[in-house]
């Protein structure tokens, strides 16, 4: 990701900085923000900031997909190997109830014995 903090085109309302995102790979900006005034009806100014996220070239880029590894850790498991399964490159989902169901979370992996066990 880059920012360039000069781009403002098409964002005249900017009162102060403005600024657009680009990623390798994208023809056009990934996000766009910065700051602006607020006119109030009775005339007060209010000073806010803002920015927009482009999705659709990011997932048209292939850079929002999701892992296909992604594990349930179900309630009570040690959080050392949930920690260690990231570092390996897996998603963790951890269940936050009894009943959590590991498929309808989109996991592709049960925790069982300290290992991922395919569903």
């Amino acid at each position: 990701m880059t920012l360039d903090p000069t781009e403002r085109h098409g964002f005249e309302y900017q009162s102060w900085v403005g600024f657009s995102l680009f990623a390798e790979g994208l023809a056009g900006e990934a996000g766009r923000g910065g700051s602006y005034t607020i006119l109030h009806a009775d005339g007060r100014e209010e000073a806010a900031v803002g920015f927009s996220l482009f999705l659709d070239p990011l997932v048209d880029a292939g850079l929002m997909q999701m892992s296909t590894r992604r594990v349930f850790i179900p309630l009570g498991s040690p959080p050392e190997i949930a920690a260690d399964l990231r570092r390996q490159g897996w998603v963790t989902v951890a269940a936050i109830c009894p009943g959590c169901d590991a498929v309808a979370l989109g996991c592709t992996h049960r925790l069982e014995s300290g290992e991922p066990r395919a569903l």
